[in-house]
């Protein structure tokens, strides 16, 4: 498992901290793609608590209308109410929504899945997804998480950080991640940064599923920060790395411009 990375936020104020809500959203976040129906038992041991202190959340959950028992399988999994906060986090997005139409427009011309990702901590989340026409083609649903250290939109966020931050990223990762990463040490990840950074995109290769590219451009505000990605992935058999720095880089920075444009005005 990835080590958390130290906050900056000055730590936690006692008097303010509500460790019930803290726990009730550990339940929450516990339904993964991977887990998305468990028994109060599984949901025990993925969240570190004893079994009685799970089964109180997740009833307290379950009444609130948050999680929904299968009374057959006596497993719990997150019902639909649960959608309300991402429709909350969409609707307030409004550079994504300025900008949707372009990730539609790459995704006609290109034929492939694309995405708009952001930052969250150790990961980067897909919060919009175009998917490809094909019917062999990436998939990558909304709310998909993936490691930014080794993840091409993540690649172009760390680009932007000074590197005594990439460095807390990369110790924190795990040896998978360092597995994915071809072994690289640490003065060779910040060269792949830099290498990014002056390139604007940066491509990595994935064998989810299928042997696939992923590409990604940086989505700048007014400041010059990256507040999110846009991602294309790509089937090797349909695209091999020169095809895609020909082809789909240019409309790629072309798209992460505008976009960016977007969150300007």
């Amino acid at each position: 498992m990835n080590k958390p990375i130290p906050s900056d936020d000055g730590g936690i104020d006692p008097r303010l901290f509500v460790s019930s809500v803290q726990k009730a959203m550990l339940v929450m976040e516990a339904f993964t793609r991977e887990d998305r129906a468990m028994s109060i038992a599984r949901i025990s041991d993925k969240t570190g608590m004893g079994r009685s202190a799970a089964q109180r959340f997740v009833y307290t959950l379950e009444k609130i209308g948050y999680i929904q028992r299968n009374p057959d399988t006596r497993e719990y999994r997150l019902s639909n109410r649960s959608f309300r906060f991402v429709q909350s986090i969409l609707s307030s997005n409004t550079t994504l929504d300025a900008s949707f139409h372009l990730l539609t427009r790459l995704a006609e011309q290109i034929e492939e899945t694309v995405s708009w990702v952001e930052l969250s901590d150790q990961e980067i989340v897909v919060i919009a997804n175009v998917p490809s026409p094909n019917v062999s083609a990436v998939n990558l649903p909304v709310g998909s998480r993936f490691l930014a250290l080794t993840a091409s939109s993540g690649l172009m966020y760390l680009a932007d950080m000074p590197p005594e931050t990439v460095r807390q990223y990369f110790d924190a990762a795990d040896e998978a991640a360092h597995a994915r990463l071809g072994g690289v040490d640490f003065e060779g990840y910040l060269a792949r940064l830099a290498h990014a950074r002056e390139a604007g995109y940066a491509m990595t290769e994935k064998d989810v599923d299928f042997s696939s590219l992923s590409v990604s451009a940086p989505v700048r505000d007014y400041r010059g920060k990256v507040i999110a990605a846009i991602n294309i992935s790509i089937l090797r058999a349909r695209m091999q790395p020169d095809e895609v720095r020909a082809r789909v880089v240019p409309l790629l920075l072309d798209a992460a411009r505008i976009a960016g444009n977007a969150a300007i005005g």
